[in-house]
Parts: structure tokens; C-alpha cells; sequence
């Protein structure tokens, strides 16, 4: 059961409904932050997992914050994934964060060239 519930989790977090998991220290339980269009989709999804028969379930609904939207005013969306220099990375031209763009970008690039190709046609043999 736990295979599945792990399984379904990380389908979830594929398809950008569970954004983020974290492990409560101490405990067995998690928190965690899902998107959903509506309240009712988040109910299903919840009922979906293999252990949710098992859980107590609390829902705070949250909204951006005012300081998220300033900082996206100024500087754009708030990246994904922040990586921490290490001192002297940069004067050794080491740069983590472009790294991971790169690495990140690089496997966007694959699953588009591993895509089903559609089968092309002459534009005479089209209808």
C-alpha cells in the first residue's frame, strides 16, 4: 500500500496538483501544499490515494502572498529550484543555479524529441 501511495504521490506531483511534500519531524505525518482548480477536485484527488482511509486530513486554503507579488513585479517568477553558491564558485566560473537550468532544460528538450511524431503528408495527399 505504501508502494502505491508513493506511486500516486509522485503521479501527482508530475501533473503539478502536489506541488510540495515535507515529512513532520518527529511524527508520521506530512504536510503538504496541493493545486487544485477547486475544492471539489481536491476532495477527489485526497480520496484517490491507497491510504486515504487512514488519515486525518486538515485543508488551510492559502493565497499568494503580497511579498511573493512584489517580488515577482521586480524580478519574475520565483524559481523552482534555488541553489546556493559556494564561496569562489563564481570567479571559477561555476555557476550552480544556470546548471541546473541547463540540466533542467536539457530533459524538457529530451521529452520533446522522445514525443510521438505525428506521421507527415504532402499537402496534395491532405483532404
Amino acid at each position: 500500500m505504501i508502494r502505491r501511495e508513493t506511486e500516486a504521490a509522485v503521479e501527482f506531483m508530475h501533473r503539478g496538483i502536489l506541488r510540495r511534500t515535507f515529512r513532520i519531524v518527529g511524527q508520521l505525518a506530512n504536510f503538504s501544499i496541493w493545486e487544485t482548480q477547486t475544492p471539489e477536485e481536491l476532495h477527489a484527488v485526497l480520496q484517490s490515494l491507497p491510504m486515504y482511509p487512514y488519515m486525518t486530513v486538515t485543508v488551510t486554503s492559502i493565497i499568494k502572498h503580497p511579498v511573493e507579488q512584489a517580488y515577482e513585479e521586480k524580478h519574475g517568477a520565483v524559481p523552482h529550484h534555488v541553489l546556493w553558491l559556494e564561496p569562489g564558485q563564481l570567479p571559477q566560473g561555476r555557476d550552480a543555479q544556470l546548471t541546473k537550468a541547463l540540466e533542467l532544460l536539457q530533459t524538457d528538450v529530451q521529452a520533446w524529441r522522445d514525443r510521438p511524431q505525428p506521421k507527415l503528408r504532402k499537402a496534395t495527399d491532405r483532404p
